[in-house]
C-alpha cells in the first residue's frame, strides 16, 4: 500500500511539473504556395520568405509545445491559406494570441533591421508586439525599427485575440539574408519569438525546455543558453568582437556588427553565426582542441584566425578585420562611419565645395533633394503619417515605410509608387 501511495505521489508530482499551458497560441506562417512572399538577395531562386518563416513557425511550434502550450498553425507545409483563412482559424479555435511570421524586402539593399507590427498600440497586443520586438533584437542582434501600428493588415485587423505580426530582417539585405539563411539564424528567430510571447504571459520558458524541439543545436551560438547541447565534452565558452583594424579592438564605434563567423576544428565540429550589433560574437561549450576562426562581411577582407582551447576559461579572442582594399580611395573610412559627405574630400566630392552641406545635387544622399526621397523625405508628401500602405488586393497586408539611414526613427510618408508590390502581409519598410 505504501509503495502504491508512493507511486501516486510520483506520478502527481511528475504531472505537476509537465503541467500544460492554459494558452492557446496561433503560429501564421506567411505566404506559402504560389506565393513565395518576399524573394531574397538572389532573386527568385529559394529560399524566400515563405520557406524561412516555415521553418521558423514549425520550430516555433515545437519549442511552445515543449513548454506545455496549446498551439495551433496556419500551415504546416508549402500551402497558401487565404487571409481570411488565417483569422478565421485563431477566432474559432479561440486562440489567445495570434503571432504572423514574416520577412522584409525592399528594392534598395541597403534597408535593414527588425521590427513589429501591431494594430494598436496600448493594452495587451501593444504590450505583446513590444515583448516580441525586445525579444528579437536581444536574440538576434540587428537594428532595432520598433513596433509600429498597421491598422489596414488582415490578420491583424480580423483576429479577436491579442496578435503581432514580426518582421525579422530584410531578405534584401546581403547580411540580412545571410544569417536568415542558416540553421542557426532560423532557430535564433524562432527562439526569439518564443522568448517574447513568455516573457508578455510571464511565463517561465528557460531554454532548456527547448532541447531537441528544432532539433538544431546550433541554438546556442545565437542564444546563449549552455543548457541545449548536452555535451559533456564541452570545456570552454569562445568570445571576441570583430573590429575595424585600423582601430583599437576597445573602440566601440568601429566593432562590425553582422559579421559571419565560422568556428572549426579540421573534423566534423563546425558552428556558424553572425556578429550581434555590437560586433559581439560567442560559441558557447566548444570541446577542448585546435580551431580556425574564419571571419568574412561585406566591404572587409576575410580572415582566419587559428585558436587553442585547453582550459575552462572565457577565451577571448576579439579579432580585427582589414577593410577591402576596393574602399581605400575613399580616404575618410566611409566602410565605417559614412562621414564623408561632410569632409569635402575631393576623392568623394569631386571638388564642389563640399556640396553635402549647402543642399546641392550633387550629393543627394544627406541632403533633403526630392531626388532621393528614401532617405529624406522633405518634399514627397506633406502628410504626417509614418508609413504608407499598399494593397496588391482587396486583403493585401503589405506596407511601406519610407525612412532615413538607420541612425534615427524618423519615418516619412511616400507616394508608394517606387515600391515593388509584393502579395500578402508585412513585407514593410524601408529603414536605409
Amino acid at each position: 500500500m505504501k509503495k502504491l501511495l508512493l507511486l501516486i505521489t510520483l506520478f502527481s508530482s511528475f504531472s505537476l511539473m509537465a503541467a500544460e499551458s492554459d494558452y492557446l497560441i496561433c503560429i501564421d506562417p506567411g505566404h506559402g504556395g504560389s506565393d513565395s512572399g518576399a524573394v531574397g538577395i538572389d532573386g527568385d531562386a529559394r529560399p524566400n520568405e515563405a520557406d524561412f518563416v516555415l521553418d521558423a513557425g514549425l520550430q516555433l511550434k515545437a519549442q511552445l509545445e515543449g513548454h506545455g502550450f496549446h498551439v495551433i498553425i496556419t500551415r504546416s507545409g508549402d500551402t497558401y491559406p487565404s487571409l481570411s483563412d488565417r483569422s478565421t482559424q485563431a477566432n474559432s479555435n479561440g486562440a489567445d494570441r495570434f503571432m504572423s511570421i514574416h520577412l522584409n524586402s525592399y528594392s534598395d539593399s541597403a534597408a535593414h533591421g527588425t521590427e513589429t507590427l501591431v494594430y494598436a498600440t496600448g493594452g495587451t497586443s501593444g504590450d505583446l508586439g513590444i515583448e516580441v520586438q525586445d525579444a528579437m533584437i536581444a536574440t538576434m542582434g540587428f537594428f532595432d525599427r520598433g513596433v509600429k501600428v498597421r491598422t489596414n493588415l488582415s490578420v491583424l485587423k480580423n483576429t479577436t485575440m491579442p496578435a503581432e505580426l514580426s518582421e525579422g530582417l530584410f531578405l534584401s539585405n546581403q547580411i540580412e539574408f545571410d544569417y536568415m539563411n542558416t540553421s542557426a539564424g532560423v532557430t535564433a528567430y524562432a527562439t526569439s519569438l518564443k522568448d517574447g510571447l513568455c516573457a508578455h504571459l510571464d511565463e517561465s520558458c528557460s531554454s532548456g525546455g527547448d532541447t531537441g524541439d528544432s532539433g538544431d543545436t546550433t541554438d546556442t551560438a545565437d542564444t546563449g543558453d549552455t543548457t541545449d547541447t548536452g555535451d559533456s565534452a564541452v570545456v570552454a565558452r569562445v568570445i571576441g568582437f570583430a573590429y575595424d583594424d585600423a582601430y583599437s579592438a576597445t573602440d566601440t564605434d568601429h566593432r562590425i556588427a553582422g559579421a559571419a563567423v565560422t568556428l572549426a576544428d579540421s573534423g566534423s565540429y563546425s558552428e556558424n553565426m553572425f556578429t550581434d550589433a555590437t560586433g559581439l560574437f560567442k560559441f558557447e561549450n566548444v570541446p577542448s582542441g585546435d580551431y580556425t576562426l574564419h571571419f568574412t562581411v561585406t566591404g572587409y577582407l576575410s580572415k582566419d584566425r587559428a585558436i587553442s582551447i585547453a582550459a575552462t576559461d572565457d577565451l577571448w579572442v576579439s579579432t580585427g578585420l582589414t577593410a577591402d582594399s576596393g574602399d581605400t580611395a575613399d580616404t575618410s573610412d566611409t566602410a565605417d562611419t559614412g562621414d564623408t559627405a561632410n569632409t569635402g574630400d575631393t576623392a568623394d566630392t569631386g571638388d564642389t565645395g563640399d556640396t553635402a552641406n549647402t543642399g546641392d545635387t550633387a550629393d543627394t544622399a544627406d541632403t533633403a533633394n526630392t531626388a532621393n526621397t528614401a532617405d529624406t523625405g522633405d518634399s514627397v508628401s506633406d502628410e504626417d503619417s509614418s508609413e504608407v500602405d499598399i494593397d496588391t488586393s482587396s486583403d493585401d497586408e503589405d506596407s511601406v515605410d519610407s525612412a532615413d539611414s538607420g541612425d534615427n526613427d524618423a519615418d516619412v510618408a511616400d507616394s508608394g509608387d517606387t515600391v515593388p508590390a509584393v502579395s500578402d502581409e508585412g513585407c514593410s519598410v524601408v529603414i536605409l
